[in-house]
């Protein structure tokens, strides 16, 4: 406690002391919050009295109203001084948190960002952040389009102006869940089966772009083109090549299962491609065919089995209805 509060003790008497309530009233003009505090400490320490529901009260709507700090009770200017300290204090301390989200964003090591964000001056804290937030932008983006790049998918497609009227999809998978991938983080797999022209591929490549968008590695292939890859490199001796491919995407994407047949070999190399996604990362396969006719797609009932298995245990179906939009959107059916 300060001299002065003890001095203005002595000096007041036990019994101008005996009313704390009036004394607290007094201090508060002149002495700061835990001045006051510490006083009412030293008389009850002296006098052996207790804090009474009046004194308690009383400190409370003291703490309440405030103090400058400087042994002075806040007043309207007082007040406004330090609501204009604690908006600096916060923007610093935000500022600071940015700087560290940066430094991380950018793979710097936490000793440097510690040391920066709490020692730099606010300007340059400020300049080092739009600096490194320019830099996150330029990464994020080149890798969006390294990503759809990789992915190889033949034309540009998105959700936007997507015509879901004739969808119907499964119980308990919504919409927007497609849209967002959401069934990639879960590495569960869609099953989009309708007839042609229904607009499968449009939803295969669109969730593949949004997967790249939102940072995600894919892979697009159609079925055949995959299947002659794979044989190709088989007979080179070069298949781990196009598994590590596999592999390292979180989405695979396989379009058009039963336009083109598919030997044995084929559908050995396909039904290993399933089995290294099954429960490692998503699949999508677009198909015209009802699961029970896969088999004399893959010439092989028992292996078409497995893998049809493998597709549905986390997978979901989605069902393409109507006639082609090909033929509605041709110039020839508008003129017929």
């Amino acid at each position: 406690m300060p001299g002065s509060v003890a001095a203005h003790i002595d000096a007041m008497g036990a019994r101008a002391l005996s009313n704390l309530a009036a004394c607290m009233e007094r201090w508060r003009r002149s002495w700061s919050h835990d001045e006051v505090a510490a006083a009412l400490d030293e008389v009850l320490a002296r006098t052996g009295a207790v804090r009474g529901p009046d004194v308690e009260m009383m400190l409370a709507r003291m703490g309440a109203s405030g103090w400058d700090g400087a042994g002075r009770r806040a007043g309207p200017v007082g007040l406004r001084r330090a609501a204009r300290r604690r908006c600096r204090m916060s923007a610093r301390t935000e500022l600071e948190a940015r700087a560290r989200a940066a430094f991380r964003a950018v793979m710097l090591s936490n000793h440097t960002a510690e040391k920066f964000a709490s020692e730099a001056a606010t300007r340059d804290l400020r300049l080092i952040c739009e600096v490194f937030d320019e830099e996150v932008a330029w990464r994020e983006k080149s890798k969006r389009e390294r990503l759809l790049k990789r992915a190889r998918f033949p034309v540009p497609k998105t959700f936007e102006g997507y015509d879901w009227s004739r969808i119907r999809m499964p119980e308990g998978v919504a919409r927007e869940a497609v849209e967002s991938c959401e069934f990639v983080g879960r590495m569960q797999n869609l099953v989009l089966y309708g007839g042609v022209g229904n607009g499968k591929t449009h939803m295969a490549i669109a969730c593949g772009t949004a997967a790249c968008n939102r940072g995600l590695s894919v892979m697009f292939s159609t079925i055949s083109d995959l299947v002659v890859r794979m044989q190709r490199a088989e007979e080179a001796g070069a298949l781990d090549r196009v598994f590590r491919e596999i592999e390292r995407a979180d989405l695979v994407i396989l379009d058009e299962l039963g336009y083109l047949p598919i030997d044995r070999q084929g559908a050995r190399l396909l039904f290993q491609v399933v089995s290294k996604c099954y429960e490692r990362r998503s699949l999508i396969v677009a198909t015209n065919l009802e699961f029970s006719r896969w088999g004399s797609v893959l010439t092989d009932d028992q292996m078409a089995a497995a893998m049809i298995d493998r597709i549905i245990h986390y997978g979901h179906l989605v069902v393409f209805e109507g006639p082609t939009k090909r033929m509605e959107a041709s110039p020839m059916a508008r003129r017929a």
